[in-house]
């Protein structure tokens, strides 16, 4: 289901892109408090509220825990894109993972706010349209009846 969920036309994106920037906040400031990367990477995993990416934060702690970076475990899987791979690569290499961790984060909110703004900006007129129906309909069903009773009298 929670497959489906993430491919569904419109909001799939948005729930992936929510998911994500949520879970990759999460993970950055558990690293930051100095939480083992193991433990952290559990913690994020139930964060997650969706079973294909818990499935794939839960493949990259055992992934971790058999001592692989977590770069190439990310960039293996399906649910990340491969820039976010490249990011936890150099985290990983330079020693800052939580800073990476956390600018993946915003670009994750970032595109997110984006998509939500062209989400709006497309139902905005359509919302305008169906209300002005609503409003034509009302108008019609208390008229129809006073035309109808003036022309009976005359």
């Amino acid at each position: 289901m929670d497959r489906i969920k993430l491919k569904l036309p419109v909001v799939g994106d948005i729930f992936y892109k929510t998911i994500m920037a949520r879970t990759n906040r999460t993970l950055s400031a558990l690293v930051e408090a100095g939480v083992p990367i193991l433990m952290s990477l559990e913690m994020t995993a139930e964060v997650a509220n969706n079973y294909v990416i818990e499935k794939a934060y839960t493949d990259m702690r055992e992934a971790a825990r058999r001592g692989q970076a977590l770069g190439e475990t990310v960039a293996k899987t399906k649910v990340f894109p491969i820039m976010v791979a490249h990011m936890i690569t150099i985290g990983e290499q330079t020693g800052r993972l939580e800073e990476m961790l956390g600018k993946v984060a915003d670009w994750f909110e970032q595109e997110l706010d984006e998509k939500i703004k062209r989400l709006t900006a497309v139902i905005e007129p359509l919302l305008i349209i169906f209300v002005g129906g609503i409003v034509a309909l009302v108008a019609s069903a208390i008229f129809l009846p006073i035309v109808g009773a003036i022309q009976a009298m005359l």
